[in-house]
């Protein structure tokens, strides 16, 4: 899919919409102080987003429902095109309810698309990506991807289920720059999560999963320290834990908490092993007159274990060996007493990163008004 396909998907989405399902129009229009997160940006820009998606559920029986949506979005700037970003989603999912004894049990099938589209900015170089013999890089990691997935959920209590999540991937990059010398990002992903359900009599909702996530490249090698490829083709693996808690902690307040956390080993000599850790916590307010406030904030840390030579901007996007920042963003969002089934909102946001390679780290703050009617 190309990227005047992605614009003029909307367009095509508002046809598919059917009578009596959601479909949602958002816009906002803001400035963005670093579109490309430069340690040094020459100034900020004015951008436009919108997004356009639709939800819908077929029952097929007593039992069984058919549940769909789909996404289209994107961002625009005024006079920075290169930071314009483009995004498709689609998903179709297989719902059955079922007895297993005196207990309930669901069993859930999906497929999932994805499209991205983003002109790849080097920050190292200060422009559109280039070889050294200047030539362009721009689609480097423009990509289409689809899941297949599988969670089975059984309820032992009213209030408490276990569950085993699996799913099968496939990420293809648009242009793999081979004729450059360059190596396929290409890959292959599985995946296997039992996650733990419990909601209390107070509205207390608890999650927590583990996972264990294999990755295989098509072409990508391994690389030993001292940077060169090896023979062996990367292969990643990763074992995660999460936990997210959401206390409503009176009818107007909510707080929300979400920890997660990998570690990534490839096959080689480790020199791509690395850790990776995010946390995030949102507090939300409901006002009387249904207007929502809200503060989230989030830090993460993506730490390479081995202090050598890193792979190269342009072949993997990975800069610098540690990586540590926050990010927080405040929102508010009110219904439009004069037109039903419309909101408009407010958003403010501040975002830093510290990097080991001072010429990555960066700040930057967004700032936007927007709105969004659900027909």
């Amino acid at each position: 899919m190309n990227r005047k396909t992605l614009i003029a998907a909307p367009f095509l989405l508002m046809g598919l919409a059917s009578a009596g399902q959601a479909l949602q129009l958002s816009g906002e229009t803001g400035y963005d102080s670093n579109p490309f997160e430069q340690a040094s940006p020459d100034s900020g820009d004015r951008y436009s987003a919108w997004q356009l998606s639709h939800r819908g559920e077929h029952q097929l029986n007593k039992a069984q429902r058919l549940q769909y949506s789909a996404a289209l979005e994107g961002r625009v700037y005024d006079s920075v095109e290169d930071a314009d970003h483009f995004q498709m989603k689609a998903r179709l999912r297989w719902v059955n309810r079922f007895r297993l004894g005196d207990k309930t049990a669901n069993l859930m099938v999906t497929g999932d698309l994805r499209s991205e589209r983003q002109t790849y900015f080097s920050v190292s170089q200060d422009r559109v990506a280039e070889t050294s013999d200047g030539h362009s890089l721009e689609d480097r990691f423009d990509y289409d991807s689809g899941k297949l997935s599988m969670e089975m959920v059984y309820r032992f209590t009213r209030r408490a289920s276990l569950s085993l999540y699996a799913y099968a991937g496939h990420r293809d990059y648009i242009e793999d720059y081979q004729h450059l010398g360059l190596e396929s990002l290409d890959y292959d992903e599985y995946n296997l999560q039992p996650t733990f359900r419990y909601k209390s009599e107070e509205g207390v909702y608890f999650r927590l999963f583990f996972y264990h996530k294999q990755r295989h490249y098509h072409e990508l090698k391994n690389d030993a320290m001292d940077g060169r490829n090896m023979t062996s083709v990367l292969q990643y693996d990763f074992d995660g834990v999460g936990l997210s808690v959401n206390y409503p902690i009176d009818s107007r307040w909510n707080l929300n908490v979400y920890l997660q956390g990998y570690n990534a080993r490839d096959n080689g000599e480790g020199y791509r092993n690395l850790n990776y850790r995010k946390g995030e916590i949102k507090l939300g307010y409901t006002s009387a007159g249904l207007s929502l406030w809200s503060l989230a904030s989030s830090c993460y840390s993506r730490d390479y274990l081995e202090d050598s030579y890193r792979p190269p901007e342009s072949e993997t996007g990975d800069t610098g060996r540690l990586r540590q920042g926050c990010a927080v963003s405040v929102t508010f969002e009110q219904p439009m007493w004069m037109f039903d089934s419309t909101t408009w909102n407010a958003k403010a946001t501040h975002h830093y990163e510290d990097n080991s390679d001072d010429a990555f780290s960066f700040e930057r703050q967004t700032l936007s008004l927007g709105a969004t009617y659900v027909f």
